[in-house]
């Protein structure tokens, strides 16, 4: 019998470091989007400073091609922002519909541990939860924080595609209009 508890024990231990590299890897995207957000930001901000300029070009419609780029510039902008804003705000709507119809409470969740109006109800409930379902209850959160990871760096990495392509554009359109690059 000692035998058994041991294997539950190391299979729980094993299911646990599972679980944290996967929260690491959640950690990890946020990481990035903090980093990817700063260069937006730093684009955002030169585009505002010289908004003086590029306003004056667009009420003389001096050049439609700056025009274009501008469009293109801002299109990009808005995309990856919009990216930036899907990694931050998790998504996990479809998931608590999911822990509803199962039979075991998930008890190890965030919105399911606060739905406890006490801290010894909580410890209840888990002391009486069996080992077998604590296991599925840890793989089942393997699962979600997965796919959280997965659809975050997803995101994260269009982010970064689109921050690529905009700077790049940016930079055409600098080029193009050589007096914003006078201060």
């Amino acid at each position: 019998m000692v035998f058994l508890s041991d294997r539950y024990e190391r299979g729980i231990s094993i299911l646990q470091t599972e679980l944290t590299r996967v929260i690491e890897w959640v950690k990890f995207a946020d990481r990035k989007v903090s980093y990817i957000l700063i260069f937006y930001s730093i684009l955002i901000g030169f585009f505002i400073s010289k908004a003086g300029i590029i306003y004056n070009d667009f009420v003389f419609w001096t050049n439609e091609k700056n025009h274009f780029l501008l469009i293109i510039i801002l299109s990009f902008i808005l995309v990856g922002l919009l990216k930036i804003y899907l990694t931050i705000i998790p998504r996990d709507k479809n998931l608590k519909e999911h822990y509803w119809k199962n039979p075991i409470e998930p008890l190890f969740f965030y919105w399911m541990v606060s739905s406890f109006d006490n801290l010894e109800d909580y410890e209840k409930k888990i002391k009486a939860t069996s080992i077998t379902d604590a296991k599925r209850l840890i793989v089942e959160q393997i699962f979600v924080n997965s796919r959280i990871a997965t659809k975050k760096m997803y995101h994260v990495k269009w982010a970064i595609q689109v921050l690529t392509l905009a700077l790049t554009v940016s930079f055409i359109y600098v080029f193009r209009n050589y007096n914003l690059l006078l201060w």
